[in-house]
């Protein structure tokens, strides 16, 4: 799989700090503290294929992933026969459909193109950081729903589930920690576990809306 791309003069490997990669422009923040850069300088190109533009996506100012924008149905062809060579063939989902995929232990890859728009794009992504900024909304929306808990219902909640990367308790060990009966223990869980409930439908509710 590949780890390093060459475009123009320039190699840029996926996973790098900001800090490695020269004449990048900020486009803008994405709400998951991701940033999207391009790069100032001249067209660019990969083998014999014309390259449009590639965007940069880095999370906590590391490579998470490129994109890699083309036009026209040459370019897609010589893009397709170059990975091919130095990835193999790749997997095709759909027959009738340009997109081809390709996947190794750290790094994915997608090659896509649409005749109707003219348009294509390759898509590098570096799966260890990817998988921390899935791993680091998840915690943080956790964290916005303890938020809407009381101080004991949050306890029961942490240590019933084990947040916070510490293994899950007991009723029993919960309640020993906390210094309530399991009865206790169980009555808080259920009042906590309902709470939640209520405040998802309701965002899905204003969601629909």
């Amino acid at each position: 799989m590949i780890k390093r791309v060459k475009v123009g003069s320039n190699i840029v490997k996926l996973g790098s700090h900001i800090s490695d990669i020269p004449n990048l422009v900020l486009i803008g923040d994405l709400a998951d503290g991701k940033k999207v850069y391009k790069m100032e300088g001249e067209r660019m190109k990969i083998g014999d294929a014309d390259i449009e533009m590639i965007m940069y996506g880095f999370y906590k100012d590391r490579l998470e992933e490129m994109q890699i924008h083309f036009r026209s149905s040459y370019n897609f062809g010589n893009l397709k026969e170059k990975l091919s060579q130095l990835c193999g063939p790749g997997r095709q989902p759909n027959a009738l459909v340009q997109t081809y995929h390709w996947f190794g232990e750290k790094f994915s890859l997608c090659l896509t193109y649409n005749k109707i728009s003219d348009k294509g794009v390759i898509g590098y992504t570096f799966l260890p950081i990817y998988r921390e900024r899935q791993e680091d909304r998840k915690l943080e929306m956790v964290n916005s729903w303890l938020a809407l808990l009381t101080e004991t219902e949050r306890a029961v909640i942490t240590f019933r589930f084990g947040f916070g990367g510490k293994d899950a308790l007991t009723v029993e060990s919960t309640g020993k920690c906390l210094d309530l009966t399991p009865e206790r223990v169980r009555e808080i869980e259920a009042k906590a576990i309902e709470k939640l409930r209520e405040f998802n439908q309701k965002e899905e509710n204003d969601l629909a809306a």
